[in-house]
């Protein structure tokens, strides 16, 4: 664990978890954006976003036949930190969205692993998601993703990172894909650090997921 404290949010921050089940597992994405407002963000405003949010999410990354139909986003919980000394506002919306494919699936803590290209010059702690919902016929063999998925899912990674870029609602009208750093080294920061977001590819080489094991649905 880092020595420290970590940093309170960012002022403008919105930290979003999308989050679901894979058969008896849970699992969750959190992505991070720096947006744009006129005036403090409702929660009715937020809401919209979040909304938009999940249905790129669940387009690109959970529906399809690429994806195992044990694999489900269930919510979208979202945290903005407002500017104006007013602290944050809060919403959870709730989404129903699956993958189409078989079940010939892998394991939970078999994951596919997306880069977040930034300008970070660390070599380290880089922006990386994790989504489980593996299946078998994606794979050449047990560690490598077929070069077919590799493109397919990079592609929709990037219309996923336009589509999220692009959301809005009243006085939040804008969002911008960030890495959110709150480690150097091996310390908390005294303030989180953020790197635009330009691009997103899907390793060829399949991810774990250790952490997530053990998390079951009582």
């Amino acid at each position: 664990m880092p020595t420290g404290v970590p940093p309170p949010q960012l002022e403008n921050s919105l930290r979003v978890a999308y989050e679901g089940t894979y058969g008896p597992c849970t699992w969750a994405v959190i992505h991070h954006f720096m947006t744009t407002a006129s005036d403090d963000v409702t929660g009715a405003e937020l809401a919209v976003v979040l909304a938009t949010l999940r249905d790129a999410f669940g387009t690109h990354f959970i529906s399809g036949p690429d994806s195992s139909n044990n694999l489900h986003l269930t919510r979208v919980k979202g945290v903005r930190m407002n500017d104006s000394g007013t602290g944050v506002v809060r919403r959870t919306i709730v989404a129903d969205v699956s993958g189409d494919g078989g079940t010939d699936d892998d394991p939970g803590q078999v994951a596919f692993l997306y880069n977040w290209s930034t300008g970070d010059p660390r070599r380290g702690g880089k922006a990386r998601s994790y989504l489980p919902g593996v299946l078998d016929s994606s794979q050449d063999d047990e560690a490598r993703v077929k070069a077919s998925e590799v493109t397919s899912r990079t592609s929709e990674a990037n219309v996923y990172l336009a589509a999220a870029n692009a959301a809005s609602s009243g006085a939040l009208d804008g969002l911008q894909m960030v890495e959110y750093s709150t480690v150097d080294g091996l310390a908390y920061r005294l303030a989180a650090v953020t790197y635009t977001i330009e691009a997103g590819a899907l390793n060829n080489i399949l991810g774990t997921q250790r952490r997530r094991v053990g998390r079951l649905r009582s």
